[in-house]
């Protein structure tokens, strides 16, 4: 009994330092969506390949590949203080876009992971 309690703790001092590291970095489809049908703004990026984009992308984002994302600002990203939402296909990319983005001076960047978390109609 005292080990499950000791794992148990174990488990929710992880989980709490994991979230403290992310710093509010992560978003839910659900969220980004409500978020997409209020009047605040947001900038929206899909960070997937050309051909994913256009094969299915939310509506409103705009592309810029991950690959795309160098050392020097993105020309279409010219705010850094603007709230950028990035995602991609899994969550993995994104990620990767968010702290590259963070890197270049970004200050206002989330990740909602993967459009595989997106409940809800896509545009061609």
């Amino acid at each position: 009994m005292n080990r499950i309690i000791l794992y148990a703790l174990i488990l929710m001092i992880l989980f709490l330092i994991v979230k403290k590291v992310g710093g509010g970095a992560r978003i839910s489809a659900k969220d980004v969506y409500a978020l997409l049908q209020s009047d605040e703004e947001v900038i929206l990026v899909d960070v997937r390949t050309e051909g994913e984009y256009y094969s299915g992308h939310i509506d409103g984002a705009i592309h810029l590949s991950l690959y795309d994302i160098g050392a020097e600002k993105p020309a279409l990203l010219s705010d850094l203080d603007a709230p950028i939402i990035v995602y991609c296909q899994s969550g993995a990319r994104s990620g990767i876009a968010r702290r590259k983005l963070k890197a270049l001076g970004y200050t206002n960047v989330r990740d909602m992971g993967g459009l595989m978390f997106w409940r809800y109609d896509l545009v061609k």
